[in-house]
């Protein structure tokens, strides 16, 4: 499989479904060089703000549209086995559908988030994948959601364009984690298809839908497998336009 360097981040294209069974054979070994090589990096002799976590051998798997936990759970078995633990954004598939028709993806970012941060807080190196809390999230959570989440063809909320989504709390129950004085480090993040672009909206500096992540805080590093990264026509690219704007940030790096 050919790779192509972009930006600090290794994207790897023409990734198929299903990943978590076509890719666990072949990924893990790129995966882990990855995740080893900015370890390395984050103990070099730079200039480094005094607040910057260390570099973890950990990883979290962000799933593409329309995927969920289960699709990739053989890989993060195979990661894990590899010397890297690992654990998937805890998610079924129909999670996505409040995210339709290019609408804000805040849904999925809270998600993201929640995984970073207790996989960032751990402590223990198991030999099985980690196990992130569940995520509550009811049918009528999904229907809330779906009628309030903002964009998309429909323009709720007033607008399709992502820098004027109004602030909206997606619906569901997260288990609290940790502060981020708290942390033990930053984790490598792996996005498959569109989980790869949201990914870099995780990491930015700049607002999203009212509310600005910061995820390069505690992510050491970005592979993303076979993500869109370019702009496009049509509203439902019109999220990924707003990834692209920025480069990774200085802290998030990848294979040269």
């Amino acid at each position: 499989m050919e790779t192509v360097s972009s930006s600090n981040a290794l994207y790897l294209p023409g990734s198929k479904a299903n990943l978590g069974n076509k890719l666990h054979r072949k990924a893990p070994r790129r995966l882990v060089l990855q995740v080893k090589r900015s370890a390395r990096a984050s103990v070099e002799p730079v200039a480094k703000p005094r607040t910057e976590l260390p570099a973890l051998k950990a990883a979290v798997i962000v799933p593409g549209f329309l995927y969920g936990a289960r699709d990739f759970q053989p890989l993060a078995e195979a990661l894990t086995a590899l010397g890297i633990p690992t654990a998937v954004v805890p998610m079924p598939f129909w999670h996505w559908i409040p995210c339709l028709g290019g609408r804000s993806m805040r849904p999925i970012l809270e998600r993201i988030d929640h995984t970073v941060r207790h996989m960032a807080a751990a402590t223990s190196t198991p030999q099985a994948p980690l196990a992130v809390p569940r995520i509550g999230y009811s049918l009528l959570d999904l229907i809330d959601d779906f009628r309030n989440n903002p964009g998309g063809v429909a323009e709720v909320g007033g607008s399709a364009e992502p820098d004027n989504f109004p602030l909206w709390e997606p619906k569901g129950t997260f288990q609290q984690g940790a502060e981020l004085d708290d942390m033990q480090g930053r984790v490598a993040l792996i996005g498959h298809s569109a989980g790869g672009w949201i990914s870099r909206i995780y990491l930015s500096q700049r607002k999203y839908g009212g509310k600005a992540y910061h995820g390069s805080q505690l992510v050491h590093s970005l592979v993303t497998l076979g993500a869109p990264h370019g702009e496009a026509d049509g509203i439902a690219f019109a999220n990924v336009g707003w990834a692209a704007r920025d480069p990774l940030p200085p802290s998030v790096g990848g294979l040269p």
